[in-house]
């Protein structure tokens, strides 16, 4: 189930989203996902939620048995034929290097994402740690 949307000024979002920015200040970067601890997207009351990186996000929810391969074993035989099926040429990077340009903008914005814990154990943006 998605969340409750409101229109304020025009602009269409996720009533969890506006609720977080009223909270923090600010706009919510695009990379930037509002959970809901109790996982209840009608419940927006700030204590409920937390913000997180998109891949936070999914490393939250991809651990222990929500992961859908848990508690699966790969098989040797399985093992192997994914280790040759991405060798060389068959994989879908081999021979591809980033520029010089593109190298930067990704130190850039990697910088940009790191994300503290407050005192309250929220994930937030360094200038709003306290």
């Amino acid at each position: 189930m998605k969340g409750p949307r409101k229109q304020i000024n025009g602009v269409r979002k996720k009533v969890s989203r506006w609720v977080m920015e009223s909270h923090i200040g600010r706009e919510l970067d695009s990379d930037e996902i509002v959970h809901h601890i109790d996982e209840d997207p009608t419940n927006n009351n700030i204590e409920n939620l937390v913000l997180m990186t998109i891949s936070e996000h999914r490393r939250h929810h991809m651990t222990g048995d929500r992961n859908p391969f848990f508690g699966e074993k790969h098989t040797e035989e399985f093992k192997k034929w994914l280790s040759e099926s991405r060798k060389g040429a068959k994989n879908h990077r081999y021979g591809k290097k980033h520029s010089e340009e593109t190298k930067q903008k990704m130190r850039e914005a990697r910088l940009k994402r790191t994300i503290y814990k407050d005192s309250k154990g929220r994930f937030c943006r360094e200038e709003d740690a306290i």
